[in-house]
């Protein structure tokens, strides 16, 4: 498994979250160390949407599925 620092984890990470953040606020990253990076929907998405908002969410959520899905330091550990 490869294993790099946990300041270049953690500067990846929190770049990846800002540019999955200006997709849409909506969606979050999560990362468990070892494993590949996970979004969640914050609360805010499961109230009525209209068609068009859907839509919408669902094409941010493809995107970031895309930028999660090609993380570099995806299933990365830490180096002690």
């Amino acid at each position: 498994m490869k294993e790099v620092t946990y300041e270049t984890l953690s500067t990846a990470v929190r770049a990846l979250s800002e540019r999955i953040t200006a997709l849409d606020e909506r969606i979050e990253v999560s990362l468990a160390f070892g494993n590949p990076v996970s979004l969640k929907l914050s609360v805010d998405c499961f109230g009525l949407l209209s068609p068009e908002g859907a839509a919408e969410l669902a094409e941010h959520l493809g995107s970031a599925a895309d930028l999660a899905k090609d993380f570099k330091y995806n299933g990365c550990t830490i180096l002690r």
